[in-house]
């Protein structure tokens, strides 16, 4: 598996955090980590099996045009490959109508689509809350 992030100063984890944390999970010998900016990924057309992005999009400043980040993903993602993308799909300013949206996804290449919204709050201990607003997850395969 290869995770990719645009590590920086304005964030608090850094890949040798994440390579730790691979390696407490058991994982680390089957994980890899590059830098990479995901509005110009570093891969060639159809390298991966799966691509998965987590609330990634909406930190992008390299870029305005978010789609775009979308059609990158679908770039790299093999034909017959699965993909699930996760983020404030719900915020219209920044992608507009989800089924304007869906159907220009399908543009890149993609022959089943799937939309879930996922606007919820989660408790979790501690008495900490994490809020899913405006969220949304598109998955499918190409």
């Amino acid at each position: 598996m290869l995770g990719i992030d645009y590590w920086g100063v304005t964030w608090s984890f850094s890949k040798k955090m994440c390579e730790k944390n691979a390696n407490l999970e058991g994982v680390g010998n089957r994980v890899v980590f590059e830098k990479a900016d995901a509005s110009n990924l570093p891969f060639n057309n159809e390298e991966f099996d799966v691509v998965v992005s987590s609330f990634v999009f909406h930190e992008i400043s390299s870029i305005k045009g978010k789609k775009s980040l979308i059609k990158e993903a679908m770039r790299v993602l093999k034909k017959n490959g699965a993909f699930s993308i996760m983020d404030t799909f719900n915020n219209k300013r920044t992608y507009g109508n989800i089924e304007e949206l869906k159907k220009e996804i399908s543009k890149f290449g993609v022959k089943e689509i799937y939309y879930s919204d996922i606007n919820t709050e989660i408790k979790l201990k501690r008495l900490m809350r994490i809020t899913f607003k405006n969220s949304g997850l598109f998955y499918g395969q190409k």
